[in-house]
């Protein structure tokens, strides 16, 4: 929410989310609505959020746009396509996309095509992937980064400084550069995103469990989180992240004081 009253919704997989769920009748308004990729598990309900609040903005990758439309049958009024260093200016907000790679991008050619020739969502996905630095009217500055840490990553994300980094945590990814891209980054809090649904991955894959960092093994999908963000922690502790490192409860309003720079429970007027 930002200090207009204005809210942000990022990814939308609400009902048919695997894990930690959320009813699209919970979501009380959605102003901007940004997609980092076409995946099912971040743009499963991009449609039904615009038919809920159809004057919502929605931002996504150039490729990304006419296929995510196709599939959701979208108000193409309504639809921004990004590239990357592009930065849109509202009265409330600014919106800065920032190209990436996603996590999965480094198999080999996986890409898959539909009948008539175009190229399948799922693999555009796997090609169109973008990071969000909002920047709210009074300053405050959030960055929701995903897709695979990199040295590129490192330069393009040095100095930015986002009060908050919502972080995408992978056992796939080389910590010892994503820390490193966290302490040139700057925040002042990172939350971690997308390791909530590695209990799913493991319950429909179970082979997937080798992926798993060895510290952390043995895991099932009942103790995959607990363990495996442990370790996260030790490594970003032995990696000398200097930023507030944190997991909020899941479901629930996080408050942002601008003037102690710290992320705490609850909502107000400010929310974040």
């Amino acid at each position: 929410v930002l200090s207009s009253g204005a809210h942000v919704l990022i990814d939308p997989w609400l009902d048919s989310a695997k894990q930690n769920p959320v009813p699209i009748s919970q979501i009380e308004r959605a102003d901007y609505m940004l997609v980092t990729h076409i995946h099912f598990d971040h743009a499963e309900d991009v449609g039904a959020v615009q038919k809920k609040f159809p004057g919502v903005r929605i931002f996504t990758g150039m490729l990304s746009a006419e296929p995510l439309a196709r599939w959701h049958n979208l108000d193409i009024s309504r639809l921004y396509k990004v590239i990357d260093g592009q930065e849109f200016r509202f009265d409330d907000v600014a919106i800065k996309a920032i190209a990436g790679r996603h996590t999965e991008a480094n198999r080999g050619n996986i890409l898959k095509w539909e009948a008539d020739g175009r190229l399948h969502r799922d693999s555009v996905g796997l090609l169109d992937l973008y990071q969000y630095l909002v920047t709210d009217a009074d300053g405050t500055k959030f960055l929701i980064w995903g897709g695979t840490p990199s040295v590129d990553n490192v330069y393009r994300l040095a100095g930015m400084k986002p009060d908050i980094a919502a972080v995408h945590i992978s056992p796939k990814q080389d910590f010892a550069i994503l820390s490193r891209m966290i302490n040139e980054l700057q925040p002042g809090v990172v939350i971690p995103h997308h390791y909530d649904i590695w209990p799913t991955i493991l319950r429909m894959m179970p082979l997937e469990a080798t992926q798993f960092p060895k510290e952390a093994q043995p895991v099932t999908p009942e103790t995959v989180v607990e363990k495996t963000m442990a370790f996260v922690s030790d490594q970003f502790k032995a990696n000398k992240v200097t930023a507030t490192y944190m997991l909020p409860r899941h479901n629930a309003w996080q408050y942002w004081d601008r003037a102690t720079r710290t992320l705490t429970p609850g909502r107000c007027n400010a929310a974040r």
